[in-house]
C-alpha cells in the first residue's frame, strides 16, 4: 500500500523531503504526460510513482493544443491581467478566441451529461492550469521569503539586535477554494485502478472542506513534536493507524526532522460531499494524514 499525495498535482522540494523523511514511497497524480515537472526526475527511480489515470481516455493533442493556446495568450497579456484578478477562484481561461466550450464547461464547474466525454479533457486541462499557478506560487513565495530574510538580516544587522527571522505564509487560501480542484483531483482517483485508501496532504484547509461534508471524519491519531521526536517506534504507530497490517505500509528509515505534528483520520463508508462524483466507485474507507 502506497499513499497518494492529494489534491494538487505538484510537490514542491520541500514537500518531496517532508514526505520522504516518512514513506518509502509516495504516488502523485499528473494531468497527463505532458510537462511533467523536471524537479521528480531524480525520484523517479523509485520513491516517486507518478500515476496519469486519464490519459488513456483524453485526446492528448488536443490537450496539448488548447494548452499551448493558454499559456501563449497568458504570455501575451503580461503581469497584470486585472481581468484575472477580478475572476477570484477562477482558473485563468481568456475570452479572445479561446475555445469556447472547454472555457465555459471548466467556468461552470461541472460537465453537463450530454457532454461527458469532454469530462476527462476538461479536468486534464483545468489541472494542467493548477499545476502551472502552483508552480508559479512556489517560485514567487521562495523570492518573497528570500527578500524578506534579507531584510530582517540587514535590520538585524543595522540595530544590532536580536530579530525574529520566522518567516509569516500570507499565502493562504479560505475554505471552498479547494472544491473544484478537490473535484477534480478525485475524478482522476476513481480512474486508478491501482489507488489506495490512504491520502496524505499538508494542507488543513482541505481537510476542513471534507470536514464540513462528512461530520464523521474521525481524527484517531495526533502526534505533536515531542512526541515525534521521543519515540523510536512512531513511525510504527503511524502506521497502524494507516493501514489494518503494518507490513502494508512501507515507512522510511529517516528520522524525521521537519514535521512539527502529524494527524490521522479516518472516514469509514464512502467520502461524501459535492466534490465527489456520483458514479464514485472508491474506497469504502479512507485514511488521510496531515503533515504540518
Amino acid at each position: 500500500m502506497i499513499p497518494i499525495f492529494f489534491p494538487f498535482t505538484y510537490l514542491s522540494q520541500k514537500n518531496l523531503n517532508l514526505f520522504f523523511e516518512w514513506f518509502d514511497q509516495i504516488v502523485i497524480y499528473q494531468p497527463s504526460i505532458l510537462d511533467v515537472p523536471s524537479l521528480y526526475d531524480k525520484y523517479l527511480s523509485g520513491q516517486l510513482i507518478i500515476r496519469t489515470p486519464l490519459d488513456s481516455y483524453i485526446n492528448i493533442n488536443q490537450l496539448k493544443q488548447e494548452r499551448l493556446y493558454l499559456k501563449t495568450k497568458g504570455q501575451e497579456m503580461g503581469p497584470k491581467m486585472s481581468h484575472i484578478k477580478g475572476m477570484p477562484g477562477h482558473p485563468p481561461l481568456f475570452d479572445e478566441l479561446s475555445v469556447n466550450r472547454i472555457r465555459a464547461e471548466i467556468k461552470e464547474k461541472s460537465v453537463p451529461t450530454d457532454h461527458t466525454d469532454l469530462k476527462p479533457l476538461l479536468t486534464a486541462l483545468y489541472l494542467h492550469l493548477v499545476q502551472d499557478l502552483e508552480i508559479q506560487q512556489e517560485e514567487l513565495n521562495q523570492t518573497l521569503a528570500e527578500v524578506d530574510q534579507a531584510e530582517k538580516e540587514l535590520f538585524q544587522a543595522l540595530k544590532n539586535e536580536n530579530m525574529d527571522t520566522d518567516l509569516t505564509n500570507n499565502n493562504q487560501k479560505n475554505t471552498g477554494e479547494y472544491h473544484r480542484i478537490l473535484k477534480a483531483w478525485f475524478y482522476m482517483y476513481q480512474y486508478d485502478p491501482d489507488r489506495s485508501n490512504v491520502l496524505i496532504t499538508n494542507n488543513k484547509d482541505v481537510l476542513m472542506e471534507i470536514q464540513e461534508w462528512n461530520p464523521d471524519l474521525s481524527q484517531i491519531l495526533v502526534l505533536n513534536k515531542i512526541q515525534i521526536q521521543d519515540q523510536a517506534n512512531i513511525k510504527s504507530i503511524l502506521s497502524d493507524h494507516l493501514c489494518d497490517t503494518k507490513a502494508q505500509m512501507k515507512m522510511s528509515n529517516i528520522p524525521p526532522t521537519q514535521t512539527n505534528s502529524v494527524k490521522v483520520y479516518l472516514k469509514e463508508g464512502p467520502l461524501l460531499g459535492t466534490f465527489m462524483h456520483s458514479n464514485d466507485n472508491t474506497s469504502k474507507e479512507t485514511r488521510i494524514a496531515l503533515f504540518e
